[in-house]
């Protein structure tokens, strides 16, 4: 499984680079618009597979505790904005789906491709200044990435 974990090129301690992304609707998302509030980001693989499927619902299912905390959470994939429209209606999602068409957020954030085939499936936790907190990556497990960035959002905010 080693071979599904890959190291992100942004760590902790990292600025999160800025970026302008629109999400399903259009409207356009930045880290300088979400600066003074945590973000949790989260890239996927593809809309509608099913470990996406999953990490999307539990990310949606504990998203007021996220919320609750500061944070926004916004999922990213290179899907187009009807592909995102149709995948956070079908699983009544709660959070924004940014549509990276180009694959430039994901190179913004460098996040690895398995084989330099396959998107990533990475979640950065970002503090209110703009600096990485928590970083994940776990292409065969999304399962794992609501628990452990909520983790880690409640660990830095008790250390604050």
């Amino acid at each position: 499984m080693a071979l599904l974990r890959l190291r992100p090129g942004l760590k902790v301690g990292d600025p999160a680079p800025d970026f302008d992304c629109p999400d399903e609707d259009g409207k356009r998302w930045s880290l300088a618009e979400l600066k003074g509030r945590w973000l949790v980001l989260f890239f996927y693989p593809r809309d509608n597979t099913p470990i996406c499927l999953k990490e999307a619902c539990i990310f949606n299912d504990d998203y007021a505790e996220f919320r609750g905390l500061g944070a926004e959470v916004l999922g990213c994939s290179g899907q187009d904005a009807a592909s995102h429209r149709r995948f956070r209606q079908a699983c009544r999602l709660q959070y924004r789906l940014l549509s990276d068409v180009d694959g430039a957020l994901r190179r913004a954030f460098k996040t690895p491709d398995l084989l330099g085939l396959f998107p990533s499936r990475t979640t950065y936790l970002v503090d209110p200044q703009g600096v990485i907190r928590f970083v994940h990556d776990d292409r065969a497990h999304g399962d794992t990435h609501p628990a452990l960035a909520l983790k880690a959002l409640r660990q830095a905010l008790s250390a604050a």
